[in-house]
């Protein structure tokens, strides 16, 4: 018996209709986050060379004056919004795993 089985059985098993509003509000949120961040990835990778329009608009200035100030910046936003993504993806579609055998001696 795992943890999160007993999680589950303890709490009925299913989300409730105010859990999945909520994980769905941020889900938007966080695809958001991950939109945004991936175009400032993209100034980023624009830096040097400036040839996109993008990495020359006010975003582009923006994201790279915030990111003079704070480099974790990026990465955090970034990899924080596809993780946050895959947690609320596993919530709606579980993955179902075989139980382990016990190994006896």
């Amino acid at each position: 018996v795992t943890t999160r089985s007993m999680a589950s059985a303890a709490g009925g098993g299913g989300l409730g209709p105010k859990k999945k509003a909520l994980l769905k509000a941020l889900a938007v949120l966080l695809g958001a986050l991950l939109v945004t961040s991936g175009c400032g990835l993209f100034v980023l990778m624009d830096y040097e060379e400036k040839q996109y329009r993008i990495t020359n608009s006010d975003f582009g200035r923006f994201w790279l004056a915030i990111n003079k100030g704070n480099p974790v910046l990026q990465p955090l936003t970034f990899n924080f919004a596809i993780i946050g993504l895959f947690m609320i993806y596993q919530q709606f579609y579980p993955r179902s795993r075989p139980a382990a055998e016990r190994k006896t001696k």
